[in-house]
């Protein structure tokens, strides 16, 4: 017959097994909720929602360190209290720092406010006039080197030991899916940038475009043309007409700021300013002239439009070419 003692031990036994099998299921959880999301960031932040569920705490975020400033990628924090973001734009970079290093362990991590009272004393004033008395973090990584954390503030010090093994297998599920993340944006930037000027290339002109005939609104549109590239990569070589093609697009970015500036072609850009007033655009039109006309090696052929509501952006950018054209025809009259 079985004893008590045995019993005890038995339902000891039994009890760790459920809690293995119950963190294994929130595990799951978390790993559908962020792979079935078709937003990265819903994601993560739906992913968040539940650990906090599981582990009680007052701020739960997650930070990525490989940058300067650090950066908070997600975050939920209870009402009344600094956010992440908040805070960590207010910390000096050396209480950063001092708070990086006692977080870059390989296992889950805990660091307490007391703990920098009387090492860093001013770390310690900033944590408690921002309302964190404690920190419970771990580790992402990547080729094995630390690139954030996953972070819960103010937290509930009877479920750290049962919470350790669950966040250590989070972490990995999430860190997964930043370092995905972090490859489409890559793939996706290279994918929309011209390598030589690092402007938007003709497939994100072509992207935009698009997104504008969904969305009929105020359209400047300006198309330019070097002139004399030709003779540059004749006479002085493809390198020179290389720099000549980038001090264009950087007399462009100055103009119209690079977010709007596109290379269409070899020579060719195209400018699109959406949600603008007529007069805001021809403002940066003629700041676009006075650069051209105090530079002595860029020369540009440029036509502009502008329509208060473009239902077809394709036309709007025929007639832009039309006006292109003819200060191009003008240009090779006055200087041949």
């Amino acid at each position: 017959m079985e004893t008590v003692m045995e019993a005890k031990e038995k339902q000891k036994t039994d009890f760790s097994v459920y809690q293995s099998l119950n963190t294994a299921r929130h595990i799951i959880s978390c790993a559908r909720i962020m792979r079935a999301s078709k937003n990265f960031s819903e994601g993560m932040q739906q992913a968040l929602l539940v650990i906090k569920d599981l582990i009680p705490c007052e701020r739960i975020y997650i930070l990525e360190t490989d940058c300067r400033p650090v950066k908070v990628l997600s975050e939920w924090t209870a009402p009344g209290l600094p956010t992440a973001k908040w805070i960590f734009a207010q910390l000096k970079d050396n209480n950063i720092n001092a708070v990086d290093k006692v977080m870059k362990a390989e296992e889950v991590s805990v660091v307490n406010a007391d703990d920098f009272r009387e090492s860093n004393p001013e770390a310690y004033k900033d944590m408690m006039r921002m309302r964190l008395r404690n920190t419970l973090a771990a580790p992402f990584f990547t080729n094995g080197v630390m690139f954030g954390n996953l972070c819960l503030d103010n937290f509930d010090y009877n479920t750290v030991l049962n919470a350790r093994e669950f966040l250590q297998a989070v972490s990995f599920f999430i860190a997964s899916e930043i370092q995905t993340n972090r490859l489409i944006e890559k793939l996706r930037y290279l994918s929309g940038t011209d390598p030589l000027t690092g402007i938007h290339n003709r497939t994100a002109m072509n992207r935009r475009l698009d997104e504008l005939k969904t969305s009929p609104g105020a359209l400047g549109m300006l198309i330019a043309d070097i002139n004399g590239l030709k003779t540059v990569n004749d006479s002085r070589g493809h390198a020179a007409g290389d720099r000549l093609i980038q001090r264009a697009a950087d007399i462009l970015s100055r103009s119209f700021d690079s977010v709007n500036i596109y290379r269409a072609g070899g020579d060719e850009f195209v400018v699109l300013m959406a949600g603008v007033s007529e007069e805001t655009f021809m403002d940066h039109v003629r700041q676009l002239n006075r650069l051209l006309a105090s530079d002595r090696d860029c020369s540009m052929a440029h036509g502009c439009r502008y329509s208060a509501i473009c239902s077809d952006p394709e036309e709007l950018m025929h007639e832009t070419d039309r006006a292109m054209y003819i200060d191009k025809q003008t240009y090779y009259k006055i200087n041949t």
